[in-house]
């Protein structure tokens, strides 16, 4: 009988944000986290028991970037984030896709931003920095990985 297993490589993970595509130099730990900023429903238990179900209409989800501290997409992230700061007319926001091509994850938002400035720590050895990025009216399927078949 065959059994299936399954294939990841983070180099086929495609991530842009504004245009940049952000790769390389990718965290000791992993490279990027995505974290819906509420459930997508609620729920409200009457006295006598009924339940009704309701849309939150959140579709936000909180994006971190974890890099290496020599890493390039700490340049890119820090000048969107400047540029963000100094003129703040929406500079900073825009499209941010997420694509495994593994298999079928995706995040779509149309309305990104850098939330700010990381914690920086200089020491002996290289340090990991944490970008947030916070992406309003995503669009997040968490799928799994290709599946393959082996003999």
């Amino acid at each position: 009988m065959a059994q299936e297993f399954y294939v990841y490589d983070l180099e086929r993970v495609s991530v842009s944000f504004l245009g940049l595509m952000l790769k390389g130099g990718a965290g000791e730990g992993g490279f990027i986290k995505v974290t819906p900023n509420a459930p997508y429903y609620g729920t409200k238990t009457g006295v006598d028991g009924s339940v009704t179900r309701y849309s939150t209409g959140d579709r936000m989800c909180k994006i971190e970037i974890i890099c290496q501290q020599g890493s390039d997409v700490n340049t890119q992230l820090a000048a969107v984030c400047e540029a963000s700061i100094n003129a703040p007319n929406g500079l900073g926001v825009g499209t941010f896709n997420l694509a495994d091509l593994n298999g079928a994850a995706l995040l779509n938002s149309p309305a990104a931003w850098v939330e700010g400035m990381p914690p920086a720590e200089y020491a002996a050895e290289s340090k990991d920095r944490t970008w947030v990025i916070m992406a309003a009216k995503s669009r997040y399927f968490p799928g799994g990985n290709f599946a393959v078949t082996a003999p």
